[in-house]
């Protein structure tokens, strides 16, 4: 019974490791969408067109990455 308790224990842990491994990029991604959105207001705001078409040029590149799962 040890043995075979601890094999358990050992694919339990490697799961949990695997789905923090898988969701980390997701997480940084949505970070970097978060980050874009306040760059996009300030330069609303201050009425630079050229860098507000930049930073909605990225912001739609992250959702077409976070559509199709492409971390």
């Amino acid at each position: 019974m040890g043995i075979g308790a601890l094999v358990t224990a050992v694919i339990g842990l490697i799961m949990r490791i695997w789905d923090w491994l898988n969701g980390y990029p997701k997480k940084k991604l949505l970070d970097k969408r978060l980050a874009l959105e306040v760059e996009s207001r300030q330069h609303q705001l201050n009425g630079d067109l050229d860098g507000l078409r930049r930073v909605r040029a990225e912001l739609q590149e992250v959702d077409r990455k976070l559509a199709t799962g492409d971390y």
